[in-house]
């Protein structure tokens, strides 16, 4: 069973440049989609994450703004839930390192605010 909490997805479009054709130029339009995610795989979230959904070329890719990960997936859901995986693998192995520089610090101590156990 898929346990994946999808909230509020919004749709941008984003002009991208594309052919010219008859003296004008085609601007193809792409999609991009902000949703917010209250849980994890196995933790709950104490405030909705913001997750950004863009098209690659052959997947959908999915990734945090606030955090340097991603998940990729054929469709919205399977990218969503990798980057839910990643999200708590990078929590589990930060929790067992002491020694982090800033930025690693930082995002121990985003991830120790926001995840709680169910």
């Amino acid at each position: 069973m898929n346990q994946s909490t999808l909230e509020a997805p919004q749709a941008i479009p984003v002009r991208s440049p594309g052919h010219e054709v008859n003296g004008h130029e085609n601007v193809g339009v792409e999609w991009v989609c902000t949703l917010f995610v209250n849980r994890l795989v196995n933790h709950v979230l104490k405030q909705p994450l913001s997750i950004i959904i863009e098209p690659d070329k052959h997947m959908i890719l999915a990734r945090c703004p606030d955090l340097p990960l991603y998940g990729c997936g054929e469709d919205t859901i399977e990218a969503v839930d990798m980057l839910k995986r990643e999200i708590e693998s990078l929590w589990e192995d930060l929790k067992e390192e002491q020694d982090l520089d800033a930025e690693w610090s930082s995002i121990k101590r985003f991830l120790d605010d926001n995840i709680s156990w169910p």
